[in-house]
């Protein structure tokens, strides 16, 4: 079933998110706060120094300023505000603009929980952009994510430092990523998000701290 859930104006980045220092919140007062978090992507891609902007976030119109300073177009055909939570309208917009867009959403009860809502499978992961979705039932909110690993900043030291996948969405130990992109994930060339691999006959998998489980 497809989710329709309507993003709209600004929402404070919660605390959570705001100790990470991983993301940029435009104080919008229109819809259209995908459109700022996706042209901050856009400007950090093109080389421009956005520290101006992370000073004046309460300044949407800076955000437009250097837009066209940069001669940066934004391809918004077929998109309406306020973005839908809807992987057609990602997938559109990505193909659009020739970007790798990425949308997460956190959410939170006794604990914090950031996961992939849709991961581009398409060929411009030079021109990747991760955005994170903010709010409850009644009002979301989209922000601009400057580095999505630092969900895992304060990793516990025996479990080691880890980092995302974003063709997966999984969460990788840093000493095995390189061995998962290049043996376990498979979604460069598959069109879903997740997929079983099965081992081959004669793997033999070990299980230890099972009080983690």
């Amino acid at each position: 079933e497809t989710n329709t859930i309507k993003v709209r104006g600004y929402i404070e980045t919660p605390k959570w998110l705001q100790n990470k220092k991983m993301t940029i919140n435009i104080k919008n007062t229109d819809d259209k706060c995908f459109y700022y978090a996706v042209a901050l992507g856009m400007l950090r891609n093109k080389g421009v120094d956005i520290k101006h902007i992370r000073k004046h976030t309460d300044k949407p119109g800076i955000v437009i300023k250097y837009l066209k300073e940069h001669n940066i177009m934004i391809n918004e055909d077929n998109l309406k505000y306020p973005v839908e939570i809807n992987e057609k309208y990602y997938k559109l917009f990505a193909e659009n603009n020739k970007i790798c867009l990425n949308v997460f959403m956190y959410t939170e009860d006794d604990k914090h929980y950031v996961n992939p809502v849709y991961l581009s499978n398409n060929d411009y992961e030079d021109n990747t952009i991760n955005i994170i979705i903010i709010g409850d039932k009644n009002n979301y909110h989209y922000l601009y994510v400057t580095d999505i690993n630092k969900i895992y900043s304060k990793h516990n030291h025996n479990r080691g430092e880890r980092k995302i996948c974003l063709k997966c969405g999984n969460s990788i130990l840093l000493k095995n990523y390189e061995e998962h992109i290049n043996k376990y994930c498979l979604m460069s060339k598959e069109k879903h998000y997740t997929e079983i691999r099965m081992p081959k006959q004669g793997d033999i998998i070990k299980f230890k701290s099972f009080e983690r489980t």
